[in-house]
């Protein structure tokens, strides 16, 4: 059986949050959005900071230009708001952060954190898994 799963990389400061929460409802839009996609579909992720946890409490969807199964290009404007913590976006054949990927949430001074949603065969459940660059 094949699940989702969740690859996070949160940005450096003096103390970055160390978890990252998605209320129910965004986590259940993500799936319906992610279940058996093979484009890539980038989404921008919005939410606050309380005590060391990013919390994710909506997405925006940005306007995309193209996308296949390995990039996409897309104008990320409408997320730029004051509740923009970054990205979250699929891969289809690889659970890692590609070269691109790291680049863009590097020079993206606004962002956060850099989710990869991927497919990968676990018996219990969807994983999250979180990392610091």
């Amino acid at each position: 059986m094949k699940k989702l799963v969740l690859l996070a990389l949160l940005g450096c400061s003096a103390q970055p949050p160390t978890k990252v929460h998605y209320m129910p409802n965004v986590l259940n839009n993500l799936i319906n959005i992610y279940d058996n996609r093979s484009r890539e579909m980038p989404i921008c992720l919005l939410g606050n900071k309380k005590g060391d946890t990013y919390i994710i409490d909506d997405i925006k969807i940005p306007v995309i230009y193209s996308a296949n199964n390995v990039s996409t290009s897309f104008s990320p404007e409408i997320c730029q708001n004051k509740k923009y913590l970054g990205m979250i976006h699929n891969h289809s054949d690889y659970c890692q952060p590609s070269e691109v990927d790291i680049n863009r949430f590097i020079h993206d001074k606004k962002a956060k954190i850099e989710t990869i949603v991927c497919e990968v065969a676990y018996p219990d459940g969807i994983r999250l898994s979180t990392t610091r660059k």
